[in-house]
């Protein structure tokens, strides 16, 4: 598939999310764990990937028009 935008519902600590944004994907993540999120930014930082991480539950994640 050609590369677009992805997101990763309850990304935990986002070792699908990272792995699109490698493959050139534009990835957001949400979760409800910040701590997991903090963990996914320092894990795309080391491996040179770039995530939007969000910090929301399912039920109240805003997934808008085009996610």
């Amino acid at each position: 598939m050609t590369p677009g935008r992805a997101l990763d519902s309850g990304m935990g600590r986002g070792r699908n999310a990272i792995y699109l944004a490698l493959l050139g994907w534009d990835v957001t993540g949400y979760d409800m764990s910040k701590e997991a999120l903090r963990a996914a930014q320092e894990s795309a930082a080391a491996a040179g990937a770039k995530l939007t991480t969000i910090l929301a539950q399912h039920d109240t994640f805003d997934f808008g028009e085009d996610r």
